[in-house]
């Protein structure tokens, strides 16, 4: 059974390296598109990353699945020539360059939209097209940095920390899927494409939603809280001292009071949240101590209406389909 995607007939000129840029072109793909990906003469640095085997690695098929390749040097004229005929034979074009570098290429939005006014032009850069700051590289963790994310991630006083995925990078991606889809379904009313600028730092501002929240009400500069909640109380990781490396995690998902008192295997309260909608435990040893904890505490918790669930990890991620 052949099933239509949203993106079928649709070509991607994919000219982007490393995360921001081939994540975007891949999720376009996932949604039908035909991406070709330009690479240079020594490939998307991705190749050469950790677990590589001759020009393939993990690192580079999680962000380039689906796409077509072609090798083009474009500081040569015969590479230029042949991206730019790709460009103007593809409804939209992405690229993850700093900015000007494309146009000096001459394949700039500027240059390529007076040829092809239909070609929709996604730019991913660390801050931007315009601003003081837009000819600087773009890189997650500078731009975690800067966004203010790694000021709000972490324990309470304690240093910055990063987030554990390249938020910034898949953030500035997913955006520019989104500006990508809507300049797509604009101009099937206008006829014209159109440029979607977006960047990490963006990404990076534009996610921290509660925390602006905090701030411009007045509620002061957000700080740092490890796992809990800046908005709603309880929600949060809360050690269980008497089972050393486990900890229970609280979660509140509405107003309901639901009062639940755990006990330890002495019988000594662990804690005693006020509002609880959902449990789940997590440790290290958890092929020895879950499953006693998971029988132990889900005949408690049932009884409530609550449950109990392991949290999740590479090596134990299941999906319910």
């Amino acid at each position: 059974m052949t099933t239509t995607r949203s993106l079928d007939g649709v070509r991607v000129l994919d000219v982007t390296q490393v995360m921001a840029g081939p994540f975007c072109a891949m999720l376009l793909c996932d949604m039908g598109a035909d991406v070709i990906k330009v690479e240079p003469p020594g490939g998307d640095s991705t190749r050469r990353m950790p677990g590589a085997i001759g020009t393939d690695s993990p690192s580079f098929n999680a962000v380039n699945r689906g796409k077509r390749a072609v090798v083009l040097d474009l500081t040569h004229a015969e590479g230029r020539d042949a991206a730019r005929r790709l460009a103007l034979a593809s409804d939209v074009l992405v690229e993850n360059y700093r900015p000007g570098v494309m146009a000096k290429f001459g394949l700039g939005y500027e240059e390529l939209s007076q040829e092809h006014p239909r070609l929709v032009y996604a730019s991913i850069s660390g801050y931007g097209q315009t601003g003081p700051a837009a000819a600087k590289g773009g890189f997650d963790l500078v731009a975690q940095g800067v966004s203010g994310l790694m000021s709000i991630t972490g324990e309470p006083g304690r240093p910055p920390v990063k987030v554990g995925v390249p938020i910034t990078d898949l953030g500035a991606g997913l955006f520019a899927v989104t500006g990508i889809l809507s300049a797509l379904l604009a101009r099937a009313t206008t006829g014209r494409g159109q440029h979607v600028d977006t960047s990490l730092v963006d990404a990076g501002v534009a996610l921290s939603v509660w925390e602006a929240t905090q701030y411009f009400s007045g509620r002061g500069v957000p700080e740092p809280l490890g796992s809990a909640h800046r908005m709603n109380a309880p929600y949060e990781e809360v050690r269980c001292a008497e089972v050393a490396p486990s900890t229970v995690l609280i979660t509140q998902r509405n107003r309901g009071r639901v009062t639940l008192r755990l006990q330890g295997y002495n019988r000594r309260p662990i804690l005693t949240p006020p509002h609880i909608d959902m449990v789940v435990v997590q440790h290290h040893r958890r092929t020895n101590l879950l499953p006693p904890l998971r029988k132990k505490w889900t005949r408690r918790l049932a009884g409530v209406g609550l449950k109990l669930e392991p949290t999740g990890c590479c090596p134990n991620l299941t999906v319910e389909m």
